[in-house]
């Protein structure tokens, strides 16, 4: 089993289809996220896997990334208030 652990990936990036292309990368890898911001369980291959593909995608003097390590074991805190979906049938839950 590989060991895991939660990072967070964000990126600032100018060109529209570098940002799209960094997009489809993060999903492969995020359990949830908005817009450039995503959560990650990562394995250290995933890890060095995920920063060599967005390295390639990006342009170095005007793009950034951040993989921040962060610790689930504390406690998460949130802001808003969750909405339960107008139809309950559309969620699968495997």
């Amino acid at each position: 089993m590989k060991k895991r652990r939660l990072y967070l990936v964000a990126y600032d990036i100018s060109n529209n289809r570098s940002r799209s292309a960094a997009l489809k990368v993060c999903r492969q890898f995020a359990t949830g996220g908005q817009k450039s911001l995503h959560e990650c369980w990562l394995s250290d291959g995933e890890r060095e896997t995920l920063l060599a593909t967005l390295k390639q995608i990006i342009n170095t003097a005007t793009d950034r990334i951040t993989l921040v390590g962060l610790d689930a074991r504390q406690t998460t805190h949130t802001l808003g208030r969750g909405t339960k979906p107008l139809d309950p049938s559309l969620i699968v839950i495997s």
